[in-house]
């Protein structure tokens, strides 16, 4: 399991943001691999160069990479080609009426293959049922998020219902 960390455009302006966050996850003992670092399509497009040279220094620490709401911006394959992020996640406002949407089905076939090509896995967001979630696997989404899977939880009932704790008070994986 990993846990998402989303990143605003403010913390990528932040020289230090990337040396910061690799010692505060250090000095918890724990792997920057148990980290996937999200930013926003917009929020990457807010200062691109600076943005894909913070992103790329995550990634090289360990850090896995996601761009957010890919869709909704200004969308450009040369900066998703430079990142070299780990997952692309779908914008939901693709997803919540695709089975309705000619256009839409196209664009999200179009994000899966494109994400497929340069490594990536993708993420489809806003699943709010089974026949959704079934027809996003049939287009080669890897994964999903939404009401289908589950609620919001408050920090409390998330590590009840995840998270496993060891005698050394660490988190283990939840069987």
């Amino acid at each position: 399991m990993k846990l998402a960390i989303n990143v605003s455009a403010r913390d990528l302006e932040d020289g230090g943001f990337a040396d910061d966050l690799l010692a505060q996850v250090e000095a918890e003992g724990l792997s920057p691999g148990d980290f996937e670092i999200e930013l926003t399509e917009t929020g990457l497009m807010r200062e691109p160069r600076e943005s894909v040279r913070m992103l790329n220094n995550l990634k090289a620490q360990g850090f896995e990479l996601a761009i957010d709401d890919f869709g909704t911006g200004h969308s450009s394959m040369y900066y998703l080609r430079n990142i070299a992020a780990n997952t692309l996640k779908i914008d939901m406002s693709f997803v919540q009426d695709f089975h309705i949407s000619p256009a839409n089905r196209a664009i999200i076939k179009t994000m899966i293959a494109t994400a497929h090509i340069l490594g990536m896995k993708t993420i489809a967001e806003g699943i709010e049922d089974e026949t959704v979630a079934a027809a996003l696997a049939q287009m080669g989404c890897d994964f999903g998020q939404g009401y289908c899977y589950a609620r919001p939880l408050s920090a409390e009932a998330f590590e009840e219902q995840w998270l496993v704790f060891g005698s050394d008070g660490l988190a283990s994986d939840a069987s």
